[in-house]
Formats: structure tokens, C-alpha cells, sequence
């Protein structure tokens, strides 16, 4: 999870640095996101016999990483403005191939073909909403 935050923070630096207007929403976006990721990585903490404080201090411990890393990412986002659209292609391919090859095919498994395929257009159909109201 760690890792994960790590990449999160340096999109949220990037994000900023790149376009200011836009990194507002990139960390609303991203803090709404981090509240079932941080339930997720609690609730494994407790199934585990944490309390619930210790759980949420390995939440937060495992979103550290995303603080850290947007600071750089903002301070060196000019320097390495050269090589981000290939940066930003390279994690668009990555998610989709994570995307299509793990979590579409383990839901298909357990919700069945048509119900996932229903699922993923109407996800689909959402983003694509929201991005064309949000980018207007």
C-alpha cells in the first residue's frame, strides 16, 4: 500500500506543478479515494487483533509516502517536463492492463460476464461523464 502511495503523492505533485488549477481537483480526488483504501488497510489491521487506534495509525503510516513524494514531484515537474508524456503513458498502460487483466477478470469470476461488462461500461460511462463535466 505503501508503494502505492508513493506514486498517488507524485501524481498530486505533478498535478500541481503542471497545471495549478488542476491539482486542486487531482487531491480532492485523491483524498476521497484514500478513504476505502485506509478502511481497507484498517479493517485488516483489526482482523488481526489491533485496536482500533493502532489500526489507524497503520492506515495513516501507509499513506505517509504520498506526503512525501508530492513535494518533489512538484519542485522538479519543469525539469522533467521532457519525458512526462511518456511517464503519463507508461501509468495510463499500466493501470489498464491492471485493470483488465486482474480486477475485470476476477470480477467476471465472481459476479459473472454480463454483470461485470454491465459494471465496467457503466464506470466507463461515469468517468467519462465527470471528466467532461469537470474539464469545461
Amino acid at each position: 500500500m505503501a508503494v502505492h502511495t508513493f506514486a498517488e503523492g507524485v501524481g498530486v505533485g505533478v498535478s500541481f506543478g503542471s497545471r495549478p488549477e488542476k491539482g486542486e481537483s487531482m487531491a480532492v480526488a485523491i483524498g476521497v479515494h484514500n478513504i476505502p483504501e485506509g478502511l481497507a488497510v484498517a479493517s485488516v489491521a483489526v482482523s488481526h487483533g489491533q485496536s482500533v487506534l493502532t489500526a489507524m495509525a497503520v492506515a495513516t503510516a501507509a499513506a505517509f509516502p504520498q506526503a512525501i513524494m508530492a513535494v518533489p514531484a512538484y519542485l522538479f515537474v519543469d525539469f522533467f517536463s521532457q519525458i512526462l508524456p511518456i511517464g503519463l503513458g507508461f501509468a495510463a498502460g499500466a493501470m489498464m492492463w491492471l485493470v483488465l487483466s486482474e480486477m475485470v477478470t476476477e470480477a467476471s469470476e465472481s459476479l459473472g460476464k454480463k454483470t461485470a461488462a454491465t459494471t465496467v461500461l457503466l464506470g466507463f460511462l461515469a468517468m467519462t461523464t465527470f471528466e467532461a463535466i469537470f474539464s469545461s
